[in-house]
């Protein structure tokens, strides 16, 4: 089932000094959860890409649509027919009530 002491259990407390190099080459920021969630903000690239309480995005478009295809949920004749029964069925159970 795997080792006794995996790796991931080796480190469990958070430290942002593995990933400092990293982030600071692409003037980004490291922040904790706990302090508070961060707002999200498009920036451009080679801006600074976080600030206090905020971490921005920079958007690259790196990415191609190839097909959509829209289907409906249901056939329009089944849709018919499901709302027609749930308007009988209504109607039927609110009649056999006694006022």
């Amino acid at each position: 089932l795997g080792p006794a002491a995996p790796k991931e259990f080796e480190e469990t407390i958070a430290d942002a000094t593995a990933l400092t190099a990293a982030v600071e080459s692409r003037r980004g920021g490291v922040m904790r959860l706990s302090e508070g969630v961060p707002d999200l903000r498009s920036v451009r690239e080679g801006r600074p890409a976080a600030g206090r309480g905020w971490i921005g995005l920079t958007p690259r478009a790196a990415f191609q649509t190839r097909d959509i295809t829209r289907r409906p949920l249901m056939p329009a004749w089944l849709a018919l027919l499901l709302a027609s029964g749930l308007i009988v069925g209504g109607w039927l159970r609110e009649g056999r009530r006694s006022a």
